[in-house]
């Protein structure tokens, strides 16, 4: 018996009558590298007044554990209909560029992090888009350190990670801290703050309300 293929698949789905929601929740599929993202990329959007309810926030749990889950998604999403959205930390250039190449994601429907002060060797990541007066107060809460000390470590020339392995080591709850960062931060702060993710989630938005 011949094995069943991707396009198998959707044919299969097809003849069946079944939506691709009723097998991954959701008629489109934002891809993220792990829980921070998950957790707290809902809540940024909620303060902001943007709806993402019928997108499906999945997470493949970092670049080296998910490099075969993210190829798996992408080719589920191509080959099912399902609408298919990437968004990828700064490191993760290789995969985003095998990705295209691969004709797995199109460059309009991927977003890989970056900024702009950051140092060649610096890649960013989500909470690096946060607004620094918030994430000091949430670091200060979790930490017991002083708000204005917490602050000053932060600086918008290097990763916020390097602040929370200095004051946490490896015990640290980044989508916790990103969750409460979130909380305290007033709604134009974080629009300003992290305007490149939400033009980003609205873009998206208006691909899939089509």
């Amino acid at each position: 018996m011949r094995k069943l293929g991707m396009s198998d698949l959707k044919g299969l789905l097809v003849d069946l009558g079944i939506q691709p929601s009723d097998i991954f929740l959701a008629n489109n599929v934002l891809l993220v590298e792990g829980k921070t993202e998950d957790q707290a990329l809902p809540r940024l959007a909620g303060k902001v007044g943007l709806d993402i309810s019928d997108l499906s926030v999945v997470p493949i749990h970092g670049k080296s554990k998910g490099k075969y889950h993210l190829q798996v998604w992408l080719e589920a999403a191509k080959n099912t209909n399902l609408g298919g959205f990437l968004l990828l930390d700064g490191d993760a250039e290789t995969e985003y560029r095998r990705a295209l190449s691969e004709k797995l994601i199109d460059r309009d429907h991927a977003l890989v992090l970056r900024k702009r002060d950051f140092a060649a060797e610096n890649r960013a990541a989500f909470e690096d888009f946060l607004p620094k007066s918030s994430l000091a107060q949430a670091i200060a809460e979790k930490s017991g350190n002083p708000v204005n000390e917490v602050q000053a470590r932060l600086k918008d020339t290097q990763p916020v990670s390097v602040v929370l392995e200095e004051i946490f080591g490896a015990e640290v709850s980044k989508p916790a801290l990103a969750i409460r960062a979130i909380e305290l931060a007033p709604a134009g702060d974080l629009a300003k703050e992290s305007d490149e993710l939400i033009r980003y989630l609205r873009k998206i938005r208006a691909q899939i309300g089509r």
